[in-house]
């Protein structure tokens, strides 16, 4: 993947994770700026979506630590890089769930 598909894949996903966030019930709040989505729950706390450009990578912050991603092109979908290798659609809605305490169908962030 290039630079260009690389942030074509990403700019896709965080228009779906924008998505998801505005649909919530409850009161979750985002700005995205330069390349980094800030999502702030109700309870204060902050997660942090952030583009790696040079790396090709997905990042993930939150209170239960960093999580990297990479996009895996045969599936079109990103996979955290460590042994779960567990999707972004997968951990992003396990996080919203634990911070944000909402059940959101995050599926739309894979494939």
């Amino acid at each position: 993947m290039n630079e260009a598909q690389y942030h074509a894949q990403l700019d896709n996903l965080m228009m779906h994770l924008e998505e998801i966030l505005d649909a919530a019930e409850s009161d979750l709040d985002y700005v995205t700026s330069g390349g980094l989505m800030t999502i702030t729950c109700e309870s204060g706390v902050q997660l942090v979506v952030s583009r790696q450009a040079p790396l090709l990578q997905l990042w993930l912050a939150s209170p239960a630590g960093g999580m990297r991603f990479v996009f895996d092109e045969a599936v079109s979908t990103w996979f955290q890089d460590d042994e779960t290798a567990a999707s972004f659609a997968h951990v992003m809605g396990h996080i919203l769930a634990r911070f944000a305490d909402e059940e959101l169908d995050c599926s739309s962030l894979d494939g």
